[in-house]
């Protein structure tokens, strides 16, 4: 009796640069009673009786004993045609020997074409339960992948559909950077899993590596307290005070508590900085406070003022980046009553600079309370007669 079978076909690189060559083994095996000799394996790029193309025809040198198992080789180099191949070696492709079982000769393997990697994915918070979710996809294959689709799934990739995507088609080598826009609607707060998967089912073209096709991401509702710069402001009272105002934002999708917010002068959440600490309400998502603290003994000089929400990380949030705002420039000068330009005296400078105010009032653009030296919500005769009163008055 004699046969031969054929057992695995392997490629020496899996992931070879599109025009890279590669070499292609097959195991052959004895699996008959005598010694054969003229063992020949033919190697096609797709199925021969399909159309497959010859890639190599390889003879073993000398006899391979009963039992035994051979490995030949030959050389394949990566074609330019899309999609992925079959790599198929048949034993005795001519039928020289004679065999006890002819349906055993043929081993194959699918191997290159498009092979799309989720690189990784992440949320971007945008406020309330707006969020973008971010895919970074690689094509890490030998030939360019078509359109296909990115999927959001509830916990696993099994799981409940959340949102899709269009993933664009992609050249051998390319990577993009997918966000997509979503509303998760109304959630309790806390920690959410979600499955993203590329190409899903293979359902708009075949690989041969899925295992890299998902990645997994947490969302976390929870609120995101947050000051700008936009919204910090000074302003200098009638009595030489600095008064410190900021508006502070629940940017998140769940409600906030009641936090401290600490007010600080020219240096950022050191104790001896500490200007003043207010309990911050709690805040709705998409809810705002205005909080206000004064230095009741400021220094001559400009001056940063800052804030920090929730200095004492007691609130886990989406993000902190957004719990620090200052505002620089800001003037402590009017401990000399009179002075609104910071010279470190009262003169001429001052008086224009209140007389070119004239008549402004409290909420018109533009409006300063520094040049609303009495603190009655305009700029008269009487502000002006402050200015006169102090004329020469420095800095002691």
């Amino acid at each position: 009796m004699q046969n031969l079978t054929m057992g695995a076909v392997a490629i020496s690189d899996d992931h070879p640069q599109p025009g890279a060559s590669v070499t292609v083994s097959a195991t052959v095996t004895n699996t008959g009673a005598l010694a054969l000799d003229r063992v020949v394996v033919a190697f096609y790029d797709g199925d021969p009786d399909a159309g497959g193309i010859l890639i190599d025809t390889v003879a073993l040198p000398g006899i391979l004993a009963a039992g035994y198992t051979a490995t030949l080789t030959t050389t394949y180099t990566i074609l330019p045609i899309e999609g992925r191949r079959q790599l198929v070696a048949v034993a005795d492709p001519y039928d020289q020997i004679a065999e006890a079982d002819e349906t055993d000769n043929r081993a194959s393997l699918f191997a290159f074409g498009p092979d799309l990697e989720l690189v990784g994915v992440a949320v971007d918070h945008w406020g309330g339960s707006q969020v973008g979710l971010t895919a970074l996809i690689h094509n890490i294959g030998t030939t360019a992948s078509p359109a296909t689709t990115i999927a959001y799934r509830w916990e696993a990739i099994t799981g409940t559909l959340a949102v899709t995507d269009t993933v664009p088609p992609l050249e051998a080598g390319q990577a993009i950077t997918l966000t997509t826009p979503w509303d998760y609607g109304a959630l309790a707060q806390g920690s959410y899993s979600l499955a993203a998967m590329v190409n899903e089912g293979e359902a708009d073209f075949a690989e041969v590596f899925m295992v890299n096709n998902q990645a997994f991401l947490t969302l976390e509702v929870l609120p995101d307290l947050a000051v700008s710069p936009l919204y910090l402001w000074t302003g200098t009272l009638p009595d030489g005070r600095v008064a410190i105002t900021a508006t502070v934002y629940n940017f998140g999708s769940a409600a906030s508590p009641p936090v401290e917010a600490t007010f600080y002068v020219d240096e950022a959440l050191t104790d001896v900085a500490r200007l003043q600490t207010v309990v911050l309400p709690s805040l709705v998502p998409g809810g705002q406070a205005v909080i206000t603290a004064t230095w009741d003994a400021p220094t001559w000089g400009e001056h940063t003022f800052y804030l920090a929400v929730d200095p004492g990380w007691t609130v886990r949030e989406t993000t902190r980046s957004n719990n620090l705002a200052g505002v620089s420039g800001a003037s402590a000068c009017m401990a000399l009553q009179g002075d609104v330009n910071c010279s470190c005296q009262v003169d001429a400078q001052d008086l224009q600079a209140v007389a070119d105010r004239w008549r402004q009032r409290a909420g018109d653009p533009g409006w300063d309370p520094r040049f609303d030296l009495d603190g009655d919500g305009d700029v008269d005769v009487a502000d002006v007669l402050r200015v006169a009163a102090a004329w020469g008055d420095r800095c002691p």
